[in-house]
């Protein structure tokens, strides 16, 4: 069996594509992991701050600001108290 050029393109991206940054998580943080679906009701959640009775956590609206994206697994990445 053999590869056609594309399948042995993809095996090279595979192996090429660069590992994700280890995250510096502080002793009380947890790292979660979102599906693209969920951040966005996530970042809908922290829009409606000033019309929710329970304000969301403090630090919560810049956690969503500054949240990363892998693309290799298509999660977003947020480092919560």
């Amino acid at each position: 069996m053999r590869l056609a050029a594309a399948g042995h393109d993809l095996l090279v991206y595979t192996v090429a594509r660069p590992a994700p940054a280890p995250s510096r998580l502080g002793p009380q943080q947890r790292l979660v992991e979102l599906l693209p679906l969920q951040m966005t009701a996530l970042r809908v959640f922290v829009g409606l701050t000033g019309q929710l009775w329970v304000p969301p956590a403090d630090g919560l609206a810049e956690q969503v600001r500054t949240a990363s994206c892998d693309h290799g697994i298509k999660r977003w990445r947020l480092h919560l108290t």
